[in-house]
């Protein structure tokens, strides 16, 4: 009852093992221990990534995947009701936010200032460096993490574990055998 995935194109992470990087069952996070929020905010789809790093590495906790939402009610509706689920408290989080924020061009909130209203300190939201935007610079730290079995996946994260089994795939260029860069 264990059934594969098909996907066209080549994997962008083929060093993925299920047996190796998912967990067997689904884990909650440590109190009182730094909770990382990776945060795409930046399209109409805003999605998160909640981890915590162990001794043995990375630990991905869950992922906040609901489709089409403003990122206001994303905060509010999704982000928020996850962490007082969990029982994380909003001083343990940094939220690192994806560089590009379109609403920093005009007149509304940036995300990095919803969130300071919502009662996350201004220390504890920042973005990543546009030098570490490089698609081979992610890729190669994600693979030197998976090679070490230094990311553990919760069992609940079905986006996350489907793109890591194929769908996050290089397209092949149409009549040769070579595929596209990320």
């Amino acid at each position: 009852g264990d059934y594969g995935s098909s996907y066209s194109g080549k994997p962008v992470f083929p060093d993925w093992e299920d047996d190796k990087h998912i967990l067997q069952n689904k884990t909650i996070p440590a109190k009182g221990k730094a909770t990382y929020i990776g945060f795409d905010h930046s399209g109409v789809h805003p999605a998160a990534v909640i981890s915590q790093v162990t001794e043995s590495g990375r630990l991905i906790l869950g992922e906040l995947v609901v489709g089409e939402m403003i990122v206001e009610e994303f905060i509010e509706d999704v982000l928020e009701t996850y962490i007082a689920l969990m029982g994380i408290d909003k001083q343990d989080c940094w939220i690192i936010l994806d560089p590009s924020d379109p609403r920093g061009k005009n007149k509304n909130a940036t995300t990095r200032q919803l969130l300071v209203k919502r009662g996350f300190k201004p220390s504890q939201v920042f973005h990543i460096s546009h030098k570490h935007q490089s698609p081979q610079i992610r890729q190669d730290t994600v693979t030197s993490y998976l090679q070490r079995y230094m990311i553990k996946v919760s069992p609940e994260c079905k986006t996350l574990i489907e793109a890591m089994r194929g769908k996050y795939a290089r397209e092949k260029v149409r009549g040769t055998d070579i595929y596209k860069a990320i």
